[in-house]
């Protein structure tokens, strides 16, 4: 009877380094998975945001250089030369002009709490108030964010309903707007759904 052939074993030094690096991706947010080669000698995490994908290998304890890099959708974006480099890259906001609409939606839907193209006015007004939104400015660049009122909220001393200082609606070109008060008494603001980075709590 033929034994039964045994399946190498993955690297020891280099399983430990690829589950420190997944440990520390899903502390800022991205998923993982961890691939073993045939031989056992190669580990690699691949680990994606969205449209967003990082390559990493460790082949018997040491980083393989070159094998590195950041795509986002069919594109590689970027060389990174060791696992901090890629951590840091991590922590990245994608570059919103630089990418096809499709891999820019992509990215929205999952960073915020609604699909900007899919879902309903109301939808996406629900899982608005009382939030703060994050946004990049189309104009400067820069990331500003800013708290929509929640549906009831006290502004000097009155009662003021949020769902009558914020509404949607959608430019020529199709573009989906909100509009809201800003509850940090900025006054009103109106950002573009497609431009929208994040939604979190107040």
């Amino acid at each position: 009877m033929r034994a039964k052939e045994r399946k190498p074993k993955p690297h020891r030094i280099s399983v430990a380094k690829a589950d420190r690096f997944a440990a520390e991706a899903h502390e800022r947010g991205w998923d993982t998975t961890t691939k073993v080669s045939k031989t056992g000698r190669t580990v690699r995490v691949i680990a994606d945001r969205g449209a967003e994908e990082i390559t990493i290998d460790w082949r018997e304890g040491a980083f393989v250089p070159n094998t590195c890099e950041y795509r986002f959708g069919e594109a590689v974006c970027k060389r990174l030369v060791n696992a901090r480099s890629a951590l840091r890259k991590m922590e990245d906001q994608p570059d919103l002009k630089k990418i096809t609409k499709e891999d820019r939606m992509a990215v929205i839907i999952a960073s915020v709490p609604f699909d900007p193209a899919a879902d309903r006015d109301d939808e996406i007004l629900a899982e608005l108030y009382g939030r703060v939104v994050v946004w990049r400015n189309n104009l400067s660049g820069a990331t500003e964010q800013a708290q929509v009122l929640p549906l009831e909220e006290t502004v000097r001393g009155e009662r003021v309903r949020g769902s009558r200082q914020t509404r949607m609606s959608t430019t020529r070109t199709g573009r989906r707007i909100v509009t809201f008060c800003d509850g940090g008494g900025e006054g009103f603001r109106s950002v573009a759904l497609d431009s929208i980075l994040q939604v979190k709590g107040a």
